[in-house]
């Protein structure tokens, strides 16, 4: 009788061990999925950021204001490219223009030059910034400074640190590039990617439009 009462009372303490474990392992499972859950919602959150390529069609306006202002010889306008989106920066529902020129005439060892332009209603062109040398695409953040998106471009080349530029807008003087804000990584932002185009590639496949009218 012993004998079996003493087997009956370890099959006993087997099972409530078991029981225990298992209610250890349930809570650390749920403690697992709090923790879980509460890192997907305090941690860093992937960036939604939407590419946009270049527009297709042809703008001989656009073309022509080129062509006048980086003064390009009519030798060189069939070979110099230009890439151009549109983008509301001050969300003030009417676009302005981002655009680059590439070409030998044109280009820069650190990049080639674009314009942020705004359309004027007689078909003219006021530039808002004008940039040296930048390296596509570019990226239209959702933050604003003075009521303008900021953006960031890729600069490398000419000796200069490879890095990204930021350029904020300010009221007084309008959009500028700070010195002092080379970022070495491209940051994690939300916003919009213009002028997303492979310009290698389309080189290649012959997609482009050129300054030649």
């Amino acid at each position: 009788m012993r004998k079996g009462a003493g087997i009956i009372f370890a099959v006993w303490l087997m099972l409530a061990a078991a029981f225990v474990a298992g209610c250890g392992e349930g809570e650390e499972a749920g403690r697992e999925k709090e923790l879980s859950s509460a890192c997907s919602e305090r941690g860093t959150v992937e960036p939604s950021v939407a590419r946009i390529y270049a527009c297709e069609k042809e703008y001989g306006e656009l073309a022509d204001f080129l062509v006048q202002y980086y003064r390009v010889p009519q030798e060189y306008r069939a070979e110099t490219r230009y890439y151009y989106n549109y983008t509301d920066l001050n969300d003030d529902g009417v676009n302005e223009i981002f655009v680059v020129v590439v070409g030998e005439h044109t280009q820069q060892d650190h990049g080639d030059p674009a314009l942020l332009l705004a359309e004027g209603k007689d078909g003219g062109f006021t530039v808002i910034k004008a940039l040296d040398g930048i390296r596509t695409p570019v990226f239209i953040c959702e933050q604003t400074t003075d009521g303008w998106h900021d953006f960031i471009y890729k600069v490398y080349g000419l000796g200069a640190e490879t890095g990204y530029k930021v350029c904020r807008y300010r009221a007084d003087i309008g959009y500028e590039e700070g010195a002092d804000e080379l970022l070495e990584e491209m940051p994690l932002i939300s916003g919009t990617q213009i002028l997303s185009n492979n310009l290698i590639d389309d080189l290649d496949r012959g997609r482009y439009l050129t300054l030649s009218r």
